[in-house]
């Protein structure tokens, strides 16, 4: 039998590199990041507009080209879950560059903090497409979805370096603003909160969520969660 995943694959990347090459806005957000002056709120942006392009690439992928019309976990791993991977990998790059801006502006020396459990929301992805016996019945999670899953490296990386610095003593703070005409549970969210008082809703989106997460890491005084000294 021949293995159709390389070409499917292929198919897919090349659609994937061909809309951000075409996206105007997107390189002007990785300029921003490789010069260091990217924010939060443009990270979160680039990452929804790279989950855009990933998402209009995975349309090329038809269940007419699939084995009994359903994406065999092979198959998915391959041509879904590797493009997702490069995916995170560009999203989780310019949401360190924004860490990195937010702590240098705030006086701090301290590292980047990188987010746990990626690839698990990868392989729920992989894992759902091969459970259902219709690609098309599925396919919906290709869409949305994987435009949530890129924003949700910007979330996950606040939420991470956020809770690092505000366990070795900085004063961190994390501003959740809602889009206009956001439904109820994201209005309930809207605000303000300082670690460790932080909800773990606060970094939580649902399909269509447009809402920011930003985050403060205060002055760059810290107390020593020991001697109780600020430096």
């Amino acid at each position: 039998m021949i293995d159709i995943a390389p070409e499917m694959k292929k198919k897919v990347l090349d659609e994937f590199r061909h809309n951000i090459r075409t996206n105007k806005e997107l390189l002007s957000l990785y300029q921003k990041a490789s010069s260091g002056t990217i924010t939060y709120p443009e990270a979160s942006r680039f990452g929804e507009l790279t989950g855009d392009a990933l998402a209009k690439a995975f349309k090329t992928i038809s269940g007419t080209d699939l084995p009994d019309g359903k994406m065999y976990y092979n198959i998915a791993q391959r041509v879904v879950g590797e493009p997702m991977s490069q995916l995170d990998a560009m999203v989780s790059y310019v949401a360190n560059k924004a860490t990195e801006a937010v702590n240098s502006a705030a006086g701090l020396n301290i590292k980047v903090i990188q987010p746990m459990n990626r690839q698990d929301k990868i392989a729920g992805i992989v894992n759902r497409l091969a459970s259902e016996d219709s690609f098309e019945e599925v396919k919906w999670i290709l869409d949305e979805p994987i435009r949530v899953f890129s924003m949700s490296a910007v979330d996950d990386s606040i939420k991470a370096n956020a809770e690092f610095a505000g366990a070795a003593g900085v004063t961190a703070k994390i501003i959740r603003v809602s889009e206009a005409n956001c439904c109820p549970w994201c209005s309930e969210l809207d605000g303000e909160y300082e670690y460790p008082d932080v909800p773990e809703d606060v970094y939580r989106r649902h399909d269509n969520c447009r809402c920011t997460v930003d985050y403060y890491p205060g002055d760059g005084w810290k107390q020593n969660v020991h001697s109780k000294e600020w430096s």
